[in-house]
């Protein structure tokens, strides 16, 4: 990960560095383990931690001065705070350590078994190739927001306290109000205790850039392009319909709930006459995501739900993709007997004879909805994706961000994301006995 930033090479003007990124990098890891730069500091000032790291780093990077033999402690959090910030403040460093993060976490994901292409179905679907996300706003470090002022009680003046200029106003899914910055998360796990990967993370911005659910997509996108063989999404409601059409698109399903009807209960909608297999016709309804067909128990309506369906992926000749779900129809009682035991296959995308008659496809019908087996062992990782949230807010002071702005915070979060993915690679390697990649740096020494 520390490559692309490790610009400095022997021969290069002036002198090299202190440190080399790599030590920056660890920092970083260790003030997330020990939850503050004060922390890690002291962990460096020892000389029983610091010297094997010292003497690792130095026969990787020989000729950088902080790591000579006569230097008997680590980095400061100066030294910390300096690259840091140089990082965070410049798009384009941070962009190159982020991705530099994303291509190594997919590795990993890689070598732990997840989102294998040669055990992936949608009829039996495995918890390890389909990707968890959330988003969490990180409560400014600063009480103030920009026009809190105080009055200088020499001049008069009336001074901005300090506040951080990339905060906002969100309002968070438990309906709290929080001053802060949005940041979001992708994650995936192999099913077991302390295996969960962090994949990407992406920063959400207050206006423009389609909001968490725009973010998303484009952080997707990213995983994509790096070669993940990813089913799909398990998300909250804030993936909407035209989010939801954008993953069909890239070939994935999504795991959301529907939200409910603006009176409350479940949201409805009719989605028309369907000819079935046998040449019947059938009204089918989207009830709370899941498909229907109307009957009628003498003059009143009633609504039987389709079995689980079988869901086909299409190769769009124009590129991207498309996805039908092939239902059966139960043999329920209230279910004429012509119909029972027929199937009938219906579009889960939204298309532009949907537009035109406005009906919300991709809105109200799920590929895999509530009260699916497949849907309660897939939305089962939901509170693992929101506890890293708060695994990160509870290692913070006051459980406000460590830094001022979106870029240092940036910059610390996937410091907190490589610790999070050191852990998740230690517990796979002692429950499978199994080595996950090179030997550990000090090992290697």
């Amino acid at each position: 990960m520390a490559a692309p930033l490790t610009t400095w090479q022997p021969g290069d003007l002036g002198r090299p560095p202190l440190f080399p990124q790599a030590m920056y990098d660890i920092f970083g890891v260790v003030s997330a383990a020990l939850g503050s730069d004060r922390r890690a500091e002291a962990f460096f000032s020892s000389t029983i931690n610091w010297e094997p790291i010292r003497a690792a780093l130095a026969a990787r990077y020989p000729h950088y001065r902080g790591l000579a033999p006569s230097r008997r402690t680590g980095p400061t959090r100066t030294n910390f705070w300096r690259r840091a910030d140089k990082i965070g403040n410049d798009p384009l460093r941070l962009a190159m350590l982020d991705h530099a993060f994303t291509q190594e976490a997919c590795d990993q994901a890689r070598v732990m078994g997840l989102f294998d292409p040669e055990r992936q179905g949608y009829a039996a679907p495995d918890i390890r190739d389909y990707i968890h996300g959330d988003g969490t706003v990180l409560k400014s470090r600063f009480t103030s927001a920009p026009g809190d002022v105080y009055v200088d009680p020499e001049t008069g003046e009336l001074i901005q306290r300090p506040h951080d200029p990339d905060a906002g106003w969100y309002k968070t899914g438990d309906k709290r109000n929080v001053y802060g910055t949005k940041f979001g998360f992708h994650h995936a796990r192999t099913g077991h205790t302390g295996e969960q990967i962090v994949l990407s993370i992406f920063q959400v911005e207050k206006s423009g850039g389609g909001g968490e659910a725009g973010a998303a997509l484009e952080s997707l996108k990213v995983l994509l392009a790096a070669g993940l063989d990813i089913l799909g999404v398990v998300w909250d409601m804030a993936l909407r319909g035209k989010h939801i059409d954008v993953l069909y698109s890239l070939g994935l399903i999504s795991i959301v709930k529907v939200p409910a009807a603006p009176g409350g209960g479940p949201k409805t909608l009719n989605l028309g006459r369907h000819q079935t297999r046998g040449n019947h016709d059938a009204t089918v309804w989207a009830i709370d995501g899941a498909a229907h067909i109307e009957v009628f128990t003498g003059s009143d309506a009633d609504h039987v739900r389709l079995e689980e369906p079988k869901l086909h992926r299409r190769r769009n000749k124009s590129g991207g993709f498309r996805f039908y779900a092939e239902y059966r129809i139960p043999d329920d009682p209230r279910v004429p007997p012509r119909l029972r035991g027929d199937s009938l296959t219906l579009r889960l995308h939204t298309n532009g004879d949907d537009q035109a008659a406005g009906i919300a496809r991709s809105e109200n019908l799920r590929p895999i909805a509530q009260g699916d087996e497949r849907w309660d062992l897939l939305n089962a990782a939901r509170p693992i994706a929101e506890s890293f949230n708060a695994w990160l807010k509870s290692t913070w002071r006051n459980g406000r961000a460590p830094a001022v702005g979106k870029g240092r915070q940036h910059v610390r979060l996937i410091y907190a994301a490589m610790l999070a993915n050191f852990t998740a690679l230690t517990a796979f390697e002692r429950r499978t006995a199994r080595p996950t990649g090179d030997p550990p740096l000090l090992a290697a020494a």
